[in-house]
């Protein structure tokens, strides 16, 4: 049945996955129903070039809600965290950090097309573009880059090595990445086919 994106919200920047608003149409004794499904959590990590496509949105954010660093020797890093589409426009959250002012957090207003902004298409049609992405995400068709979630998880502990991880083989990886989402509570399923690691939550 069709379902229809209306909003992702990531999880601890996309490490803990992502909760998804949506409406689905089912059937129902015969009859088609809009199921509306608010904030469902996801868990596989978003990672790779679909949490860079998210990010690309950063750019605007910085445009409409005017965040520039105070001069070019100051460091303003915007990370997107929360995107919304509406039937004529967009809304948008992000994560602001700067080396003058503490880390804080921007809603952009509903940006419709009448707002004149000069990249509302482009915007637009990224949007889709990501919400197209989340589809696949659901299905868990983006596979996830071990290595790199494991090294996002532990990027703010002293004590943890990069070096040692980089010299594990991939089976080595494949356990310690199991481990980490067995103890944070998930259900992983292996299946026996090489590089099918399916992920299910408890």
């Amino acid at each position: 049945m069709k379902q229809t994106i209306q909003k992702i919200k990531l999880s601890a920047h996309g490490i803990k996955g992502m909760q998804v608003w949506m409406v689905k149409q089912e059937q129902k004794d015969g009859q088609l129903w809009l199921n509306e499904y608010p904030g469902v959590q996801y868990r596989y990590p978003v990672q790779g070039k679909f949490y860079e496509t998210i990010q690309m949105l950063g750019l605007h954010v910085g445009r409409i809600c005017d965040i520039k660093p105070v001069d070019e020797d100051n460091y303003c890093n915007i990370t997107v965290t929360q995107v919304k589409k509406t039937e004529n426009g967009f809304l948008l959250t992000a994560v602001v950090e700067s080396t003058l002012v503490k880390t804080y957090t921007v809603n952009t207003p509903l940006v419709t097309e009448e707002d004149g902004y000069d990249y509302f298409d482009k915007v637009m049609k990224l949007v889709e573009r990501i919400f197209a992405g989340v589809e696949n995400y659901i299905k868990g068709e983006i596979k996830v880059d071990v290595e790199r979630y494991l090294m996002d998880l532990h990027k703010d502990e002293d004590n943890f090595a990069v070096e040692v991880l980089k010299e594990m083989t991939d089976d080595e990886k494949e356990k310690l990445y199991i481990a980490e989402l067995e103890a944070r509570g998930h259900i992983v399923i292996v299946n026996e086919q090489p590089d099918e690691t399916l992920k299910a939550v408890a």
